[in-house]
């Protein structure tokens, strides 16, 4: 039998992840995806620039 190595193991800390289900229409829903290829980005990134700016606004 051969004795394992020692194994140190470091955690990093990541920011907490939401995840919500959002039913949106075939319009919205197309013009998310639109909007992401036009971007070069996934539509999740899409929509948390939508939700940042909305928030701002409800700020000011």
């Amino acid at each position: 039998m051969t004795a394992l190595p020692h194994l140190e193991v470091e955690y990093e800390h990541r920011p907490a992840v939401n995840v919500f289900l959002v039913r949106r229409g075939p319009a919205d829903g197309m013009w998310v995806a639109e909007e992401a290829d036009r971007r070069g980005v996934n539509p999740s990134v899409v929509i948390e620039a939508l939700v940042s700016q909305a928030r701002r606004a409800a700020h000011s």
